[in-house]
């Protein structure tokens, strides 16, 4: 650990007079800004300078205060767009903690029971039970990721598919309980996409209207609105660009609103991490009682050290508990943090694949200048992983990952035999785990590949291998295949992970579907 640096020089600062603009030269009133955040306010104008990032827009609150909000860097480089504190930046995943109120505003009035199943609140529409019930796939479930529901990401370009598909076919091919509910921590895009259609059904609403006038109203969030393709935007967003060529990223949407698709700007966000701090401004309205707020905030169960209802949660080296979510998509790198004990909260976003470690960093300085503890130490000053996305990572296994050494369990030994099940076509599944030549697999049509478990436990199996789920959403990807599979005795089940890459568009997706094997013959 060490003390932040000052990183941009006055002669840089005097060379370089446009590449970053201050909420001062942007606004019709000054923005509040601390003088402790000043080295830190020279990192962020180096990164600038220096071709990190194209903008960034920051917003701090403390004790009930807003004590700093600025951008720097420009929002639209091609028209040079300076970045103000009203720039408008795409959520990505910090859009979850927004649905997750949405519903709990609900609970508040009776109108829902996270206990319930979510199903009694779709509307007719449900899901596929590979494992569990209905009635385990419960509302808090599905707000926590724990409900059994698989991994899924996928973007849609607004180029190649101007409308969604109904919600309807988009539960069909991903709506699947692959897990037992409450087993484990699985991030779950389709989850909250169901909860913002719990939304729908129980008021009769469209989601991005009952957002708008039931959270963003009366928080004062004049600078945030929920997008979906074909609507027109308040003012114009922050461009987003790819991190690799500084290209401008098409326009681009999620399957339905609830994970992502929400727009604002970092100080109207900043009003909002202030409701769970229960900090209210003078121009706000409560729209959430304390007692949902503290529901949100609590580990339920009190093994679940991982994700509340909306946010994830984190202890740091003092032992200050904090609530977080990371947000980040193809052109969009964000976070939010905000710590209660403190009173302390951060909103960091940036428009470009901006590393992780510098986000990181940015949200440590300002909690080392805030809070007396840290004794102006940044924990965070040389940040070389990314728990950022701590939320995402329990069955992420880039293909590259080095092997486990664990043998399997002799249990687990001999040939396994079964099926992939996506919603267009089945594919035939032999497995033969050994310890002495190893993991292969054997899909067909496609050959026999080794498969890189780096997860191997009593009950657990984590890996990758090279090959394919060809389903119509996944041909404009290069992809190979995650497995993800529970041992119940007699049978190796789960998830089989399409994990793909478009490099023309620089664009990650994931597309689960479902993998039985059963035991043909042992090897002990």
């Amino acid at each position: 650990m060490m003390k932040l640096k000052t990183l941009l020089t006055a002669t840089l600062l005097l060379a370089s007079p446009t590449v970053f603009c201050s909420a001062q030269e942007n606004q019709d009133s000054p923005n509040p800004f601390d003088s402790r955040f000043q080295a830190l306010r020279e990192f962020v104008m180096n990164d600038i300078a220096t071709g990190k990032v194209p903008s960034v827009s920051i917003a701090v609150a403390h004790n009930g205060e807003v004590v700093w909000a600025e951008a720097f860097g420009w929002a639209d480089k091609e028209n040079e767009v300076r970045a103000t504190p009203k720039t408008m930046y795409r959520l990505a995943s910090i859009s979850k903690p927004i649905t997750a109120t949405a519903v709990m505003r609900l609970v508040d009035a009776g109108l829902v029971d996270l206990d319930a199943p979510i199903e009694e609140y779709l509307g007719g529409i449900t899901l596929h039970y590979y494992a569990g019930t209905p009635e385990e796939v419960t509302v808090r479930r599905v707000l926590q990721h724990r409900a059994g529901l698989p991994a899924h990401d996928q973007t849609l370009y607004i180029d190649e598919e101007p409308e969604r598909r109904p919600f309807a076919e988009t539960v069909r091919r991903y709506g699947n309980v692959m897990f037992q509910p409450g087993w484990s921590f699985n991030y779950a895009n389709v989850g909250y996409m169901l909860l913002a259609r719990v939304v729908e059904e129980v008021t009769g609403i469209a989601f991005p209207r009952y957002v708008r006038d039931s959270v963003f109203t009366p928080l004062g969030m004049e600078a945030c609105q929920v997008n979906v393709a074909g609507d027109k935007f308040k003012v114009p967003p922050a461009e987003s660009y790819y991190g690799i060529n500084g290209q401008a990223v098409p326009s681009s949407t999620s399957a339905y609103p609830g994970p992502d698709d929400v727009y604002c700007s970092a100080p109207d966000f900043l009003r909002f991490a202030m409701l769970h701090l229960k900090d209210s401004l003078p121009d706000q309205k409560r729209i959430l009682s304390d007692a949902a707020i503290d529901e949100m905030q609590r580990q339920d169960p009190p093994s679940n050290t991982r994700y509340g209802l909306g946010w994830g949660f984190d202890v740091d080296q003092l032992g200050l508990r904090s609530m977080h979510h990371g947000g980040q998509t193809i052109g969009v790198s964000n976070f939010m943090v905000f710590v209660p004990s403190e009173d302390v909260a951060v909103v960091i976003l940036a428009n470009t694949d901006y590393a992780a470690s510098r986000l990181l960093h940015i949200q440590g300085a300002v909690r080392a200048a805030l809070i007396p503890e840290y004794a102006g130490i940044n924990p965070w000053a040389s940040a070389a992983e990314d728990p950022l996305h701590a939320e995402t990572d329990t069955l992420a296994v880039p293909a590259g990952d080095a092997a486990s050494t664990q043998p399997f369990p002799e249990a687990m030994l001999g040939t396994w035999e079964g099926k992939i099940v996506a919603y267009d076509r089945q594919i035939d599944v032999t497995l033969v785990l050994s310890n002495d030549e190893g993991a292969k697999i054997e899909l067909s049509g496609q050959g026999e590949h080794a498969v890189n478990f780096t997860v191997i436990s009593s009950v657990f199996l984590l890996g990758a291998l090279p090959g394919s789920i060809p389903t119509s959403d996944i041909e404009r990807y290069h992809n190979w295949i995650r497995l993800a599979v529970r041992y119940t005795g007699d049978a190796l089940s789960g998830q089989a992970t399409a994990v793909g890459w478009r490099k023309d568009r620089q664009t990650h997706t994931e597309q689960s579907a479902w993998i039985e094997l059963e035991r043909r013959r042992s090897m002990r």
